[in-house]
């Protein structure tokens, strides 16, 4: 019996998937992908025609665990549309399927038509010279601590598709006891007017004391 109630379940999740995705081509709204947040099944859109009129709401500022291992890389929450209300998928610390690649976190981006999703991804790790000049950094309000062993790691700039966007800072357990947080920072490359010139980021680490 329990069998066949867990193939009756899988059956009608099919079928709302193909409706999903009929739905999308005849609408021309895009193509569509089924995964899970937050422990939920939810529908999103992989292509950047998925047009939202609102702004979202400010990234929050996540209080990271202690991450399972030195190969981990936290892979930040972002804000999501779901029956006309945003939805919050929390972030999580994720194992790199090739150690080359780098996280680049989901973003929203706005049109003269209203804002799209991107989605995060990986892509290889490559000294990306940037041309413009970061923004200042931004001044943000820290929420409580969780913890006295909880360390704040700042926020930064990152470009993605010629736009300055800001990554919240968070909470964070150290690797190791008493180690210190050596913030990421942007380092200058020559004049920018030259072929190799410019701006390229620096990543953050935890520094044993």
């Amino acid at each position: 019996m329990n069998a066949i109630r867990k193939i009756s379940k899988n059956l009608k999740m099919i079928t709302l998937a193909s409706f999903l995705l009929i739905s999308a081509i005849a609408l021309g709204i895009g193509a569509f992908a089924t995964r899970s947040i937050g422990g939920e099944s939810v529908v999103t859109t992989r292509t950047e025609t998925f047009i939202i009129k609102e702004a979202p709401p400010e990234a929050r500022i996540e209080v990271h665990p202690k991450s399972p291992g030195t190969k981990y890389v936290w892979v930040p929450g972002y804000w999501y549309r779901k029956n006309d209300k945003w939805e919050w998928a929390a972030g999580s610390w994720q194992r790199p399927t090739d150690p080359k690649k780098s996280w680049i976190p989901a973003y929203w981006q706005q049109k003269d038509e209203g804002w799209f999703l991107v989605e995060g991804h990986w892509k290889e790790k490559v000294e990306s010279i940037v041309k413009v000049a970061p923004p200042a950094p931004r001044a943000e309000v820290r929420s409580v601590s969780p913890g006295p062993e909880y360390v704040w790691v700042m926020g930064h700039w990152y470009r993605i598709n010629d736009t300055w966007t800001w990554t919240s800072g968070y909470w964070e357990l150290p690797a190791q006891p008493k180690a210190v947080w050596v913030t990421g920072h942007w380092m200058q490359k020559g004049p920018p007017l030259e072929q190799d010139g410019g701006w390229y980021w620096v990543e953050g680490y935890w520094k044993a004391q």
